[in-house]
C-alpha cells in the first residue's frame, strides 16, 4: 500500500475512534466519518483534513456549550 494511504487510513481511522470515544458521534456517524475522512485525506492531503477536523471541532464544543446553557435553563432535550 502506498505510504500517503497507509497515513490517511491510520489518521482517519483514529480520528473516528476518538469522535467515537468522546461520545461525539455515534458508531455509524463514526463509520460514515472515517470514510468521508479518508476520501478527503487521499485526494486533497493533509491539509484538507485539517479543516474538516477544525470544523468538526468548532461543532462539537459550541453543541456541548449550548446544551449546557439550555440545561441551565432548563430547556434541554434528551440525549438520547
Amino acid at each position: 500500500m502506498d505510504n500517503h494511504l497507509l497515513q490517511a487510513v491510520v489518521v482517519t481511522a483514529a480520528f473516528a475512534l476518538v469522535a467515537w470515544a468522546l461520545r461525539a458521534v455515534t458508531r455509524t456517524g463514526a463509520l460514515a466519518g472515517a470514510l468521508v475522512s479518508f476520501a478527503l485525506y487521499a485526494s486533497a492531503g493533509p491539509g484538507a483534513f485539517l479543516a474538516l477536523v477544525t470544523v468538526f471541532l468548532l461543532a462539537w464544543v459550541s453543541t456541548r456549550l449550548g446544551y449546557a446553557r439550555k440545561q441551565r435553563l432548563g430547556k434541554a432535550e434528551s440525549r438520547r
